[in-house]
């Protein structure tokens, strides 16, 4: 089964090719000369440029969807004055980082101004914008959890990401956004850092960070983008402004697929990659690059069978085996990746599969209330076999139990097999 990179991997790539030497996104001497200059100036020590390439910004024009999240950006432009912390929430897949980065890229720039829809817009041709398209911005910073492979402690180096270590938050975050900015051009934030799924950050580091959101330096912007906002400490979250994305809708994401030829994806790709990406283009796209699309042909027709109340002794297994190596394939590519880790995630995707499909029998089913109820009993059964991946219950035995429980809701018991 085909596995691509993920966004993350694919920035370590680069990252890995400008220190070998190769041209690479961060490989600008200039943009290293000046910050190095401005060090030995003021006699600050200045962070070393990330070692992981930060992707274009696309402005927030651009943005597909979301036009109740950008109007809340507009408005806050359009007051002159930016509150320090944001926190951008929602669903995965749905665009939050992409804004994130569109929303860092005018707040930098002086020549960010507001469009008659209210979408603060900077000047395409500006000297921002320009260091900003191919990387070279000394002051936007993304945090992401595989930082910690670069970190000078061998521990962080060797951990699993399961988290973003609080070495990371404070070598990547809390240190440098104390110092002075490199550029500092004018704009209404002159340095930004974004921290992409921030609910991994731990403890220990959100309460490091709890003196930056009480205090923070002048002219800095953090965004903090997750999909599971409840992670977030309440001391956290209370000091942010919050903004909500929500899923696209069926115009949205047509407009989102028509952009994406690419992807080679036909009619019935989209209808089964739907069930786990419905107002996701994100979820989509990492699907295709990871390999789950490929899951359709060997998946599809048991849990078609599933739902039609067929129970079939493959199905568990087959899940499991899917799972199994998929996660074998994303540690091969990254050692450093927590396979149990990894094995949960491809075990709730495939969950998430089997529940949608039952979601839409039961639009289906509405006007038969005792389909419609059993239905429902075994949608119950497969967040209640979510809870036992997350209890690290053995994985075939989980994945054999939400088989087995949707046959029964279903049936009344499991005696009907083929």
């Amino acid at each position: 089964m085909p596995i691509g990179p993920t966004y993350a991997e694919r920035m370590a790539k680069k990252a890995a090719s400008a220190a070998a030497g190769k041209p690479g996104p961060r490989a600008a001497p200039k943009a290293g000369a000046k910050r190095g200059a401005r060090a030995e100036k003021s006699g600050e020590q200045q962070p070393a440029p990330p070692p992981i390439a930060i992707p274009r910004p696309r402005p927030l024009t651009e943005l597909i969807g979301h036009p109740r999240a950008v109007a809340t950006l507009g408005a806050a432009f359009a007051s002159g004055r930016l509150h320090h912390a944001w926190i951008f929430s929602g669903p995965k897949g749905i665009g939050k980082f992409t804004a994130a980065l569109g929303f860092a890229a005018a707040a930098l720039d002086p020549t960010t101004r507001i469009t008659r829809n209210g979408v603060p817009t900077p000047d395409p041709d500006s000297r921002v914008q320009k260091l900003l398209a191919v990387g070279t911005h000394p002051d936007l910073h993304v945090i992401v959890k595989e930082l910690a492979k670069f970190s000078s402690d061998s521990d962080v180096r060797n951990r699993k990401l399961t988290t973003i270590p609080v070495a990371v938050t404070k070598q990547h975050l809390i240190d440098p956004i104390e110092i002075s900015p490199t550029l500092n051009e004018g704009g209404l934030a002159s340095k930004a850092f974004i921290v992409d799924e921030a609910d991994m950050m731990d403890h220990r580091g959100q309460n490091q960070l709890l003196k930056t959101l009480e205090e923070p330096p002048p002219g800095s912007l953090l965004i903090l983008v997750t999909d599971s906002e409840e992670e977030l400490l309440p001391t956290v979250r209370s000091r942010c402004q919050r903004v909500a994305f929500t899923p696209l809708g069926t115009g949205d994401m047509q407009r989102w697929l028509h952009s994406r030829p690419d992807l080679g994806l036909g009619a019935p790709d989209l209808d089964w990659l739907s069930a786990i990406g419905e107002g996701a283009p994100g979820e989509i796209l990492n699907a295709c690059q990871t390999g789950i699309a490929g899951w359709r042909e060997a998946l599809g027709p048991l849990i078609a069978r599933a739902v039609s109340g067929h129970f079939d002794p493959a199905f568990g297994p087959t899940m499991h085996q899917l799972a199994e190596d998929w996660a074998k394939a994303r540690v091969a590519k990254d050692p450093s990746a927590s396979k149990e880790t990894a094995n949960r995630v491809a075990a709730r995707t495939i969950l998430r599969f089997l529940a949608e499909h039952l979601r839409r029998r039961l639009r289906t089913e509405a006007a038969h209330p005792d389909i419609a109820e059993r239905l429902a009993e075994a949608v119950e059964a497969i967040a209640e076999v979510e809870s036992m991946i997350d209890a690290n219950v053995n994985g075939l035995f989980a994945l054999e139990a939400a088989s087995v429980r949707v046959a029964q809701s279903l049936t009344g018991s499991v005696a009907r097999t083929r």
